[in-house]
């Protein structure tokens, strides 16, 4: 099977990283963008205003449209690469290496294990690679304790203990899936998070999807779901979410042939390709979104495929909040690396690919952050009447906008219901009436993300998962459970 190789795929400038998250050349343009603004809006408030409503306006079709089309032409069983027959794999399995980057999180030892092996792959062609902070001697001890407890791995599951100062980079997750990159020894490798279990075939099938692919396919993405769906009105939102995400909005994408932005885990590469691209961003703390846009880059290619793997929700607001506000101020970061060398990126990616990959990157945060503007004003002039409002929204804008954010949401609306009757029948379904009050909190996300992108740009805000026999994450006040 063959493998794209950098010198066949030579690009002028190199791989951009989050480390800086706006280039001086970002700045300048931002600058001169900035200042006229400024500088027009104190000349004449009113035109400018209106200019700026109706670029927003525009952007707003153009990312409501492409949502509508993804929604429209995916398959409705949501994958790209379907497998047949596995057994024939297994005499002949390559090496499969299995990176698990943990922190603090001894607790899901037990889980972790028992989840790796109800897996079905010859175990002597498995390596597992726990990846820990040196920091972190609680999980170290008891991931050693249960390894040596259990005695089903034998040599196919390791600790790799991350140095603390390691290159000088920022602790998080891409440095430790760098670190284990460089012990990796499988042709291919996957990534997995604490509290998955992976559907039990899903290494087989990811190398059936490999042998079934174009040369040029170097990740396979697998459907992520959440094994704790019904524990909170929240688990069931993100449930619908994901559903919406992984199974229409990514094969949506695939057969446009644009970028998918690949989920933090069950996404399986070849190895020699992430060696090729540089491995991930360490200064990302969205790497996986970030690493799509790298294959890209360099040529190569992502696919969903014939799988699942079930995750944990986060259970209370106050974890979600931080989850979502890491995941926004990545996308953030990861348009900004992009649109750094517009020529040349666009050239080496293709320009439609480069376009709707940053438009996603970036749009997807700005919508977050505009929404509550536009829904207060489509709200408050038929309530108030208020003479500001028509006078800054003449009527073609605001019915415009009145329009688009009714068809949006609407689209919005309708495709978690029928996500939630594809799931589980009518189970979540009364809880869809309570979307309004999700998009306000992914919006207050959005806000509160801004701050930290200034401030603390490689913060990363660690997810912390309790478990299946656990339900302690974050303060009692913030969770809704369901009864």
């Amino acid at each position: 099977m063959g493998v794209h190789s950098l010198d066949k795929r030579e690009i002028e400038i190199p791989r951009g990283t989050a480390k800086q998250v706006l280039s001086l050349a970002q700045i300048a343009v931002l600058t001169g963008l900035l200042l006229p603004l400024t500088v027009s809006l104190v000349i004449d408030f009113h035109t400018t205003a209106l200019v700026c409503i109706a670029l927003t306006l525009l952007f707003m079709i153009l990312f409501v449209g492409l949502k509508l089309v993804l929604w429209c032409i995916s398959p409705r069983n949501g994958f790209g690469t379907s497998v047949a027959d596995l057994d024939d794999l297994e005499d002949n399995a390559p090496l499969y290496t299995i990176l698990v980057p943990m922190y603090h999180e001894a607790h899901m030892i037990p889980l972790l294990l028992r989840n790796i092996s109800q897996m079905r792959y010859p175990w002597e062609r498995l390596q597992i690679i726990l990846l820990l902070e040196e920091k972190d001697t609680e999980t170290q001890e008891a991931a050693q304790w249960q390894i040596m407890q259990s005695g089903a791995f034998g040599d196919a599951c390791q600790i790799a203990v991350v140095p603390e100062a390691w290159k000088e980079l920022p602790q998080g997750k891409p440095r430790a899936l760098n670190y284990g990159l460089e012990l990796a020894r499988g042709r291919y490798l996957t990534i997995y998070d604490a509290e998955d279990k992976p559907e039990k075939d899903q290494l087989l099938k990811a190398v059936a999807g490999f042998n079934r692919s174009a040369d040029n396919v170097a990740c396979l993405q697998a459907a992520l779901r959440f094994w704790n769906e019904a524990h909170s009105i929240l688990t069931r939102f993100y449930r619908a979410e994901y559903y919406v995400h992984f199974m229409w909005i990514l094969p949506g994408l695939a057969r446009l042939g644009l970028i998918l932005p690949l989920g933090g885990t069950s996404n399986h590469f070849k190895t020699q390709v992430l060696r090729e691209v540089g491995g991930w961003d360490p200064y990302n703390v969205t790497e996986d979104a970030d690493m799509a846009g790298a294959l890209a880059l360099y040529g190569f290619a992502v696919q969903s495929f014939d799988s699942w793997t079930d995750e944990e929700a986060s259970r209370h607001l106050r974890p979600a909040d931080k989850q979502r506000r890491r995941w926004l101020k990545g996308y953030v970061m990861t348009g900004l690396v992009y649109t750094r060398h517009p020529i040349i990126y666009a050239r080496e990616m293709g320009v439609r690919r480069w376009f709707f990959y940053n438009l996603f990157m970036l749009g997807t945060p700005f919508c977050l952050i505009i929404n509550p503007f536009f829904w207060a004003m489509t709200i408050a002039w038929p309530i108030t009447g208020s003479p500001v409002i028509t006078h800054l929204w003449p009527l073609p804008l605001y019915v415009t906008g009145m329009v688009l954010m009714i068809i949006g949401d609407c689209l919005l609306f309708y495709q978690m219901v029928f996500a939630c009757l594809y799931q589980d029948g009518f189970s979540s379904l009364k809880y869809m009436l309570l979307l309004p009050f999700w998009w306000l909190f992914t919006s207050t996300s959005s806000w509160m993300m801004l701050p930290e992108l200034a401030v603390k740009p490689h913060h990363w805000n660690k997810t912390r998962h309790v478990g299946e026999d656990s339900d302690k994450e974050g303060s009692l006040e913030t969770a809704i459970p369901i009864t």
